[in-house]
């Protein structure tokens, strides 16, 4: 299952020779929400991870899949109704054994999430 044009919207989508960085619109009516959580929608933790792998295969016009998370933090609940829209910042290097990644999903000041992990191709 993909997420993007489902789960959420690429707003702006931008690629520099090591730095993406995209805009995106969450879609907060969508199902996931119903179960995570009724009343309190939270953006899954696994799908911010899913997030991130998306927008850098988009991005490089390639699939990723992560093969190890040095850092996973979660260090602010994304509720999607507060915060409809996010940005993403993902600095890579390429290395023999795939991509480096050091990742954020944040909106303004606001950082919910950060990854720092290696990816190598799906």
């Amino acid at each position: 299952m993909t997420l993007i044009d489902s789960f959420f919207y690429i707003a702006d989508l931008s690629h520099t020779q090591d730095e993406v960085y995209a805009r995106l619109r969450l879609n907060t009516e969508h199902p996931v929400y119903a179960g995570h959580f009724p009343d309190q929608p939270v953006f899954p933790g696994a799908l911010m991870v899913q997030t991130i792998s998306e927008i850098l295969g988009r991005a490089l016009g390639a699939g990723f899949q992560i093969s190890r998370a040095d850092s996973i933090k979660f260090l602010t609940v994304l509720d999607p109704k507060q915060h409809p829209e996010i940005e993403l910042a993902i600095n890579y290097t390429e290395v023999q054994q795939g991509i480096m990644i050091d990742a954020r999903l944040f909106a303004g000041a606001v950082i919910f999430f950060k990854l720092k992990a290696a990816l190598k191709s799906a």
